[in-house]
């Protein structure tokens, strides 16, 4: 068992944040990945095939051209093959970044992170179980369709992007709620983040 995994089964699975779930904010002093007309974020996708659909849709009605971004945990309660490998070939043509079920669901071996969702002392251990039993079986759904993007984490954890207007959503909760975009701090310890640089 390396040190990570025992401290993780130290404090309990899925009470951790995994040390590569870590990095400073210096990841964002470059330059544009991509330069966007209208950028769509989207957070916390959970295998939802209808938001992805409801997307497209607003998608369709924008006068420029949409940019999609998958802001990690697009797989969740897709825990079943054909929905796992219907979720991928849907955002196949997208840009996505790491989340802690993707990185959970990749990693070659157990280092005691369970789920990944490092739920505070507050969460009761119910929750904590259920979690890591759902990220479990997507483990397990992933067998035959995970795709090579996938594998090995291959998804960054970062990008920046040059944008000229920004939508973000939470499509799991609802498909068309605005939010804020969130700035990096000192260290940021999350798994799927964007800097957004101003347009001009």
């Amino acid at each position: 068992m390396n040190s990570e995994a025992s401290f993780g089964a130290s404090v309990g699975t899925g009470r951790t944040c995994p040390l590569d779930y870590y990095y400073q904010p210096t990841v964002f002093a470059r330059g544009a990945d991509f330069t966007a007309d209208v950028l769509y974020v989207v957070g916390g996708l959970y295998g939802n095939l209808a938001a992805i659909d409801e997307l497209e849709a607003l998608a369709s009605t924008e006068q420029a051209p949409v940019t999609f971004v998958f802001n990690g945990d697009f797989h969740w309660f897709d825990a079943d093959r054909k929905w796992f490998d219907d979720v991928e070939t849907r955002l196949s043509r997208y840009c996505a970044l790491r989340g802690n079920v993707e990185t959970e669901i990749s990693r070659m071996e157990d280092i005691g992170a369970g789920c990944g969702c490092a739920y505070p002392p507050t969460v009761d251990d119910l929750t904590v179980q259920r979690s890591n039993q759902i990220l479990a079986a997507c483990e397990l759904a992933s067998f035959t369709a995970m795709p090579k993007r996938l594998l090995g984490g291959a998804f960054p954890l970062s990008l920046s992007i040059q944008q000229n207007r920004f939508l973000g959503s939470n499509a799991f909760a609802s498909n068309r709620k605005s939010m804020s975009l969130r700035r990096p701090t000192p260290v940021w310890p999350h798994y799927a983040s964007m800097f957004c640089l101003p347009d001009g």
